[in-house]
């Protein structure tokens, strides 16, 4: 029973969840000597990192959605709604990372500073040759420790990209983020 209302606390804010469980995989990854115990950590770490900006994105998009509601003309962004409040598939146009930060920065009218983005672009291009299987993304993903490197610099690239999100929506409190560099479980 005391592990529900744990869970419940913890899963408050999706984003920070899996920011967190990004860090314990990172310490995880670190601290193990066998090679592919350490790759199988330092992926997850990067697959929950990525989760967790995702994450961030449709938290803040939502709210602008939301906020902005009554005055929303065009049909793209009322079928966004809808999809983020979930009565329906979520549209095309917000599937991808590129299109979902189109989105916040047509939305925002706002640009992502350009360094940010691609470095986030970056992690996530990683992210998805762990995810969807191809032959020759395993010597890519392994060679050069790319896993081990892209999985220590993850937190620091979604920590800012994050910060720049909230920002460019104006707000700095960040929904229960923490930025602390240590998992809290």
């Amino acid at each position: 029973m005391l592990s529900e209302k744990l869970a419940t606390v913890a899963g408050q804010s999706y984003m920070a969840e899996m920011f967190n469980d990004g860090l314990f995989y990172l310490h995880k990854g670190n601290e193990a000597e066998d090679i592919f115990v350490r790759n199988r950590f330092h992926r997850s770490a990067i697959v929950n990192f990525c989760t967790s900006g995702e994450a961030a994105m449709s938290t803040i998009v939502h709210k602008f959605l939301m906020k902005n509601e009554s005055s929303l003309e065009e049909d793209v962004d009322i079928e966004l709604l809808k999809a983020l409040n979930g009565s329906s598939n979520t549209p095309e146009n917000f599937v991808t990372i590129p299109a979902k930060i189109y989105t916040i920065e047509r939305l925002m009218d706002k640009k992502f500073e350009r360094n940010t983005k691609n470095k986030y672009r970056d992690l996530t291009k990683i992210r998805n040759k762990i995810i969807h299987f191809s032959s020759s993304y395993k010597s890519e993903i392994y060679s050069n420790k790319t896993v081990e490197r892209m999985a220590n610099v993850a937190p620091e690239i979604v920590d800012v990209f994050i910060t720049e999100l909230f920002k460019l929506y104006g707000h700095n409190s960040m929904d229960g983020f923490q930025s602390k560099r240590t998992p809290s479980y």
